[in-house]
Formats: C-alpha cells, sequence, structure tokens
C-alpha cells in the first residue's frame, strides 16, 4: 500500500523487517521519513486514544493495561509516546506495532496508507536501476514531461489558444503555476519527437502512458490539442495526467477528457486530484470537499476552499476513503446539479456508512458544477452554499421520497422506505456516533411516512438479521500483543544509551571508545551498532533520525525510555556528559584489563607453562596491578 529516494544506509536491523517468500521488504529511509513528517503522533494516537494536553504533553489511559488513571503520555515535540506503567513507548510506528501486533512493515503500510503517501518499496522482484520498469527512473521520466507541458503553454506561441481557454475560465496565472497545467498541441508526435536525444526512450515513455505504438510499430502521442492537468501523489509528484481538449479541436468522436492509463505509478481507485496542496488545510479543518472535475478543485482553491480535492474519473471509493479517514472528520461530497450527481450519491452512501465516515452532502443548482457555479455567482455566493450541506441520511430520505403522495401512492412509499432503511442497516453496530444519529433520524422518517417510531425502529431490526455480513472499514481495535524479549541492560549501558540520546555529538568518543563486544546487552550492542554505521556513513545520529532507523519495536522503547530518563535527570547531574562518558569509557578500559588478568592467572594455575613464560605472565600481572592502584614501579625514577 509510501518519494525521491536518498542513499539508505543499510539497516543492522534488517533482521526484523518482515520477509516475504521471494524477498526482503526493504524500505528507503526517506519513505520512512515521509510518513512521519506527513503524520502527527498526537493526531493518530487520539483516533484510538482519547488525548487531552496537559503542559506540553498530551495524555490518556493507555490500551495496554487496566487503566484508571491517565498514564500514556504523548510527547508532541519529539514525536513520541511512553505507558509510564507498562515502561514502554517509542514513535509513531512502534504505536501501530503495539497495537495492533503487526511488524514494521505493515505498520508502515498503514501508516502510508493513512498518509496518502504511496511507498517506494516494488513488492515484485526488483528491478534494475535505470530500466524502462525502474519506479524512479518512470517518476523522473514523469516530470520531464510535465515540464514540457506546462513550459509550451506558458511560452510557445502556439499554446495561445489553451491561454485563452484559461482566462476566459477565470483560472489565474497564480493557479497556473500552482498545479502546474500544461498544454500538449494538435500533433501525433510532438512528445515523441521531443523525448528524441533525451534520456526517455519510447518504451519508458509508453510504460507512463503519455504514448503509444500502433499496429505498424510507430509511436504516437496519446494526449493532443489539450489543456494538462497533473496529477500528483501526496508527495507533489506527477505520476498521471488529465487532459482537456479545447473547443478548436473538438469532433463528435473526440472524448471530452482523456486521463492517463493506470501503471505502476497510478491506481486512480487511490488517488485523489490536488491532495498534495490540500493536505494541510484538510487536517486544520478537519473536513474535506469532493469535488468531480480538476476545474472544480482548482477555482475552488482560487476562492480560497483550500481543501477540495476531486476523484479522477471514477467514483469514491473505498481506498479513497482509507486515505481521508485520517486526516478528516467530515467529507462533503459536491454534487452536479443533475440527475447523474444525485445517482452518484445514492451510490456511494453505503460506501460511506459502512467506513464510519460522516458524509455530507452539497447538491448545486440543475446543470451546475462548482467551476460555473463560482463563475457566475461569485466567490461569497459559494462559501454561503458549502455552510447548507445536509446530513447525508437526511438526503437519502429527500431523495426518495421527492414528488411521491406519501399517503395515496402506497407502493413506491413502501419501495422508498424499505430503500432509505436498508441504506441505514449498513451502520455497523459498533458505530456509536452514528447509531445516535440513526435514533435521531427515526422521528423524522415515521412523520415522513406517517408510521411510528416503533414501527420504522422494527423494519429496521428485520432487515439487520436477514442482511448478509459486509466487510466494514472498521476502525483500529486494541489487539493482543506478542510479547518482546524483555531488555536487561546494566547500569552502565542504560548510562551510556542516555548520554548518547541527548548528546549525539559525543557518538565518536563513544563508539570508538567503547567495544561493542564489552556490551552484555545484545539490545545495547544492537542500539550502539546503529549509532556507529550512521557515524561511519556521515548520517545524522540524532536522536530522532536514529529512533526512524530503527525498526525494531523493543529498541524504539528503548530509546523513547532513555531520553525520559536522561531529560529528567539533566538538572541534578552535576558532571557534564562529557565527563561522565569518560568515566564510562575507562570503567569499561578496566574491565578489559581485569578480564585480561583473570585470563593470565588461569593459564598460570592450569597450564603447565616454560619458567619464562610464568615470569612473564606474573610481570604482566604486578604492572597491571600497579597501574589499577597507582602504584609506581621499583624501577621507575
Amino acid at each position: 500500500m509510501l518519494l525521491p529516494c536518498r542513499g539508505s544506509h543499510q539497516l543492522f536491523t534488517r533482521s526484523f523487517v518482515k520477509k516475504s517468500s521471494k524477498e526482503f521488504s526493504v524500505f528507503d529511509n526517506s519513505d520512512k521519513e515521509r510518513v512521519r513528517e506527513s503524520l502527527d503522533i498526537v493526531e493518530v494516537i487520539n483516533r484510538t486514544v482519547s488525548l487531552n494536553q496537559r503542559g506540553r504533553d498530551y495524555v490518556g489511559l493507555c490500551p495496554w493495561h487496566e487503566d484508571s488513571r491517565p498514564s500514556l503520555t504523548v510527547n508532541k515535540a519529539r514525536q513520541t509516546w511512553r505507558c509510564w506503567v507498562c515502561d514502554k513507548g517509542g514513535d509513531i510506528f512502534s504505536y501501530v506495532m503495539e497495537r495492533e501486533g503487526i511488524g514494521f512493515a505493515e505498520a508502515l503500510e498503514q501508516l502510508a496508507d493513512l498518509a496518502g503517501i504511496q511507498l517506494t518499496r516494488n513488492k515484485q522482484p526488483r528491478t534494475e536501476a535505470g530500466s524502462v520498469d525502474d519506479p524512479r527512473f518512470q517518476r523522473k521520466a514523469m516530470q520531464w514531461v510535465e515540464q514540457q507541458m506546462h513550459h509550451f503553454l506558458m511560452h510557445s506561441p502556439n499554446a495561445k489558444g489553451a491561454r485563452d481557454y484559461l482566462e476566459n475560465r477565470k483560472i489565474n496565472k497564480e493557479s497556473i503555476a500552482r498545479f502546474n497545467i500544461g498544454f500538449t498541441p494538435d500533433s501525433w508526435q510532438w512528445l515523441t519527437d521531443l523525448a528524441k536525444g533525451t534520456l526517455y526512450p519510447p518504451e519508458l515513455l509508453e510504460r507512463i502512458g503519455v504514448i503509444k505504438k500502433s499496429e505498424k510499430g510507430r509511436y504516437y502521442d496519446i494526449f493532443r490539442g489539450r489543456v494538462m492537468f497533473p496529477i500528483h501523489d501526496n508527495a507533489g509528484r506527477c505520476i498521471a495526467l488529465g487532459g482537456r481538449i479545447l473547443p478548436e479541436f473538438t469532433t463528435d468522436q473526440t472524448p471530452k477528457y482523456v486521463n492517463s492509463p493506470e501503471s505502476l505509478l497510478f491506481k486512480k481507485s487511490k488517488e485523489l486530484y490536488g491532495l498534495d496542496l490540500a493536505m494541510d488545510s484538510i487536517r486544520k479543518d478537519r473536513r474535506v470537499f469532493i469535488m468531480e472535475g480538476y476545474t472544480d478543485v482548482i477555482m475552488a482553491n482560487q476562492q480560497g476552499v483550500t481543501n477540495a480535492l476531486a476523484v479522477l474519473g471514477t467514483a469514491v471509493g473505498e481506498q479513497h476513503l482509507k486515505r481521508l479517514k485520517g486526516i478528516a472528520d467530515q467529507v462533503v461530497l459536491v454534487l452536479d446539479g443533475d440527475e447523474a450527481g444525485q445517482r452518484r450519491t445514492s451510490e456511494v452512501l453505503d460506501l460511506f456508512i459502512r467506513a464510519q465516515v460522516d458524509l455530507q452532502i452539497l447538491p448545486l443548482p440543475p446543470d451546475t458544477d462548482p467551476c460555473d457555479f463560482i463563475l457566475n455567482n461569485g466567490a461569497d455566493a459559494f462559501r454561503s452554499l458549502m455552510e447548507q450541506a445536509m446530513d447525508a441520511l437526511d438526503f437519502r430520505i429527500e431523495m426518495e421520497t421527492t414528488g411521491i403522495n406519501l399517503l395515496v401512492e402506497t407502493h413506491k412509499a413502501n419501495a422508498a422506505l424499505e430503500n432509505i432503511l436498508q441504506t441505514l442497516s449498513q451502520i455497523p453496530k459498533s458505530d456509536n456516533a452514528a447509531n445516535l444519529r440513526l435514533r435521531q433520524v427515526f422521528p423524522r422518517i415515521a412523520r415522513r411516512f406517517g408510521i411510528t417510531i416503533d414501527d420504522v425502529r422494527n423494519r429496521l431490526g428485520q432487515l439487520r438479521k436477514t442482511q448478509t455480513p459486509t466487510t466494514h472499514i472498521e476502525p483500529n481495535t486494541p489487539t493482543p500483543v506478542t510479547p518482546q524479549r524483555k531488555p536487561n541492560l546494566n547500569v552502565r549501558e542504560q548510562e551510556l544509551i542516555e548520554i548518547l540520546v541527548l548528546n549525539p555529538e559525543l557518538t565518536d568518543s563513544a563508539v570508538n571508545g567503547i567495544s561493542l563486544e564489552r556490551l552484555p546487552s545484545e539490545h545495547a550492542r544492537l542500539i550502539i551498532q546503529t549509532y556507529q554505521n550512521r557515524l561511519n556513513s556521515g548520517a545524522s545520529t540524532e536522536f530522532a533520525d536514529v529512533l526512524l532507523e530503527i525498526e525494531d519495536r523493543t529498541l524504539k522503547s528503548l530509546l523513547v525510555n532513555a531520553i525520559e530518563n536522561a531529560t529528567n535527570k539533566a538538572a541534578s547531574v552535576r558532571e557534564s556528559a562529557e565527563e561522565r562518558l569518560n568515566e564510562l569509557i575507562d570503567a569499561y578500559a578496566n574491565d578489559l584489563k581485569e578480564g585480561q588478568m583473570r585470563q593470565n592467572l588461569e593459564q598460570l594455575v592450569n597450564q603447565d607453562l616454560a619458567e619464562d613464560d610464568e615470569m612473564e605472565i606474573l610481570k604482566q600481572i604486578l604492572d597491571d596491578e600497579r597501574r589499577r592502584h597507582g602504584i609506581s614501579s621499583p624501577m621507575d625514577g
């Protein structure tokens, strides 16, 4: 189911990454960074645990033990969590891992889906870098195509018709730049010829869906004489294109809109036009407006409605809802003012109900789309109209009963009631909020159809009993977590990690002064190995970056506990971090010497050595003892 890939570092935690039957699931650090940066841990945890702000932190009831006092603490600044009773913690990834009882790979996919981020991981056997099937190469080619089309629109004399079209539609230059709108001339081989001599062969352009190959083996452009609307992923990268034919090139056989075919980069059932630009506004308002066309979104955005999106040649589907649930509490479906628009609402209403998404409906006047409405009535009228959105259930009742004399046309009335109740029966019994609204709807249905509330309730109950269970998009629920091996760090190891999480500048001294072999705990060795690997590769050793690289939730918990403990100690510890580290280095060095001494003594006691060898070992032991106690040798001076 998360991106310009920076050079990744080989993770020592590779053994913790889930394997498929064919290959490792390898993730680039940039994927993890994008997911982390796109989601707020407070918002994610608040979806399953009610959090309240307490000072700089947020607190809630821990889902892993019987908690009457809030013991789960979420640090918004560090994007970490910790339960002080369970003595476990971590970041946004380990929270999902703990809650769902899954591995890092699955948690990353869930969070990427929540954030609307397409992961770069290829589930198929890895392709050769730079091949026509290489996703990164395809993205680079698509970026090049987008740039050529935008440049042609802005600078070519042959694009004047397109510029005039946009101007007539009141789409200003700022919007053209913001959405990177382009144009393709009415030519069969404009793009094909343009690509000659570049890094992008025809086979690659065919893969990304911008040219085709004829039966005679000649390549030709798919988009001709069209205003081009780039479709971006959540990272703002072009993954597909939509083209609107100019009126001057229109024929009876010419489709008004042509979209890119599905490809490795583009799955229309998952993507939403404008999501990359609208994400911040949606998170802020917790509401999103779903429209039907590119120009609808652009015009709404131009008038300050920056949380507007559009579907891409398909109805709103389950994948769209998955992407929206994590960032919006309410979805407003803006319908074109025609019969088809209302019919589409009826088709998706059941899906919204099963997904437990608060759906509002905003019907427009007849034969009007959002863009036309704004052009004809102005932005203020559109903003006023947006506040008139009605609850989807109420809208369904209005749709089913409009034009029917419910007291006379009993057959139609019964059919309408059945359709309404069939929709209501899709509401999961676990959705308390929806069921509360449902009880509020009962009186309105009863009044409308001239029956009692009990009649409505009983008929709905009968439908639920006979209904075939459907797959619901349920909210996350606690899942038993497989117990992790208990870390067993000694005092020195704890102190070492606490020093590093607050003082990454001391990493060089620590990893070079303390041998990994001297650390008895596997957990401590793995953490210090990560610091060492990142130091050697020139990567950051800041706490957040180390925490992100580690994929094992036990190790994540150790790091978070370490920084919490270190922060609490900082005010009371008199010695500097560097002084404490030097003491640890000396202590580990003494351990090494004592170990060597014990080995020498064992040799003296247990082995039959030559007299000269015995004397040499005895001399080493005496010298070590003198140094340890600060005693000068009799020969010194």
